[in-house]
């Protein structure tokens, strides 16, 4: 009996032991997924990061933007904040200064698809690399990857900056690196491509745009054709394309009607009910004749690029004919 007790109470404790190393195996589990959700965010937050100081080298590459952004700063270290970055862009009227990677809010991770925060903007010489008497500086960038990445959560990063300045203050300023190559221009809201014609899905040869596949067309029925808008094609309320010839629209492929060559179609009903005729597919129809022997109506109406021809007779004794010329 004492031996059946003894048996019992091992496999009891035998249980216990399983159950808590496969309580433990899952807690293990579970803060091994949570560890890789974590550095898989990290990753992808360090591309953010790399891809964020790159593109603010290529915008302070530009002498204007940086001037636009750090003139008037202290380019020695100090603790003034520079909230924001901005682009300058050429247009008729002189520039236009648009914002470019504002800080993040409180609380809001706004940069990438990893919470990546984009904390504050500063200048600081403290570096043997850099030195305002040597007419250099660095920007530093300071990032908060947030709580669900892996290892630290801030991060500075530096861009080496060449300075003129007056009495410490920045008065025209540059990246170290030169500006990355590129075929497109931004000029006020509008793009430009600088080097030749533009092809779409394929190769354009002999024209300055050449597109593979459809090209969609917006309904723009208010716009106005002046010599402003020379050469603008859209598509008018009727579905025609034109384009301005800078005092009226043209509409594009657009010929008049041959009213010497109809297309009669007739619509005949001996009993009760209503009828129709197939849709008749031409540019213009007419309703050219009603006979009637009893009561009864006709009707044609356009049905997208089609016309429709509708009979009806109220009684049986009676008669009615629909009578169509259509054109093209």
């Amino acid at each position: 009996m004492s031996k059946l007790s003894s048996s019992r109470g091992a496999s009891l404790i035998q249980v216990l032991l399983a159950a808590s190393a496969l309580a433990a195996l899952s807690l293990l589990g579970i803060r091994m997924a949570e560890d890789q959700q974590k550095i898989a965010t990290s990753t992808a937050q360090n591309y953010e990061m790399a891809y964020i100081v790159k593109e603010v080298k290529l915008l302070l590459s530009d002498p204007a933007s940086c001037r636009s952004s750090l003139g008037g700063k202290f380019a020695a270290s100090s603790k003034q904040k520079i909230s924001n970055l901005y682009r300058e862009i050429p247009s008729a009227e002189g520039s236009n200064r648009l914002e470019a990677y504002p800080l993040s809010k409180e609380n809001e991770f706004q940069y990438g698809q990893g919470d990546l925060a984009l904390i504050n903007f500063s200048l600081s010489d403290r570096s043997k690399e850099v030195s305002v008497s040597r007419n250099s500086t660095h920007l530093l960038i300071k990032f908060d990857k947030g709580k669900s990445s892996f290892g630290n959560s801030k991060f500075i990063k530096k861009v080496k900056l060449r300075v003129e300045t007056d009495g410490d203050v920045i008065v025209d300023c540059q990246t170290f690196e030169k500006p990355t190559p590129t075929l497109w221009a931004q000029e006020s809201e509008l793009i430009r491509y600088k080097n030749g014609p533009v092809g779409v899905g394929k190769k354009a040869k002999h024209v300055k745009l050449s597109v593979a596949g459809a090209i969609g067309i917006a309904d723009s029925s208010e716009a106005v054709c002046t010599s402003e808008s020379k050469g603008l094609i859209n598509k008018s309320e009727s579905g025609f394309l034109r384009y301005c010839n800078g005092i009226n629209w043209i509409n594009i492929n657009y010929t008049e009607l041959d009213f010497k060559n109809q297309h009669p179609y007739q619509l005949a009903i001996t009993r009760s009910g209503a009828s129709q005729h197939p849709h008749l597919e031409h540019r213009f129809c007419v309703l050219n004749k009603i006979t009637k022997r009893g009561a009864g109506d006709c009707s044609l109406e356009k049905v997208g690029n089609t016309w429709l021809l509708k009979g009806e007779l109220l009684r049986n004794r009676g008669k009615i004919v629909c009578e169509v010329n259509c054109y093209d």
